[in-house]
């Protein structure tokens, strides 16, 4: 065992950075790769100039949603507000916005209200799915098109 032990201490003794170089075309370079992979200073400003796009993109549809619905529409920029206003256009009680103290039920209450919008909005149940997946293109056609909110 301890022959062991010693050829394993040798042998990490032995590992320099030069010794890697043979390994890959680049070792150096792969380390590089993986640290700047998760350098968020190294964000793209294509990346940003996308994402606050999408950020007032969304603001914007979310009110003219609850203007459509009967809310107020600045509800949209008020966090937690707009949760719970959220669940009030779907048809859930307001009470809902409480699930957000235990976070698996608030995921499954969200998720439940995703499906219930559309359907309140006079659209079949399963546009769900594009809310889920494809939210801002989905909820531009709900605030931007002929539907009108019901109170079912």
């Amino acid at each position: 065992m301890d022959e062991l032990t010693y050829e394993l201490e040798e042998t990490v003794d032995a590992l320099t950075p030069d010794s890697l170089e043979g390994l890959t075309p680049d070792a150096n370079s792969l380390w590089m790769g993986y640290e700047e992979m998760f350098n968020t200073s190294q964000m793209s400003t294509s990346t940003i100039v996308t994402s606050c796009i999408l950020f007032v993109w969304t603001i914007i549809c979310r009110w003219k949603m609850f203007q459509k619905a009967g809310l107020p529409g600045w509800g949209a920029i008020i966090p937690f507000y707009n949760i719970y206003l959220r669940f009030k256009m779907s048809g859930m009680s307001g009470w809902w916005v409480l699930s957000l103290l235990f976070p698996p039920l608030f995921l499954i209450v969200f998720i439940v209200s995703y499906f219930k919008v559309p359907v309140r909005f006079g659209k079949h149940w399963a546009w769900g799915f594009g809310l889920w997946f494809l939210n801002p293109i989905f909820i531009g056609i709900l605030a931007f098109d002929k539907s009108s909110h019901t109170a079912k």
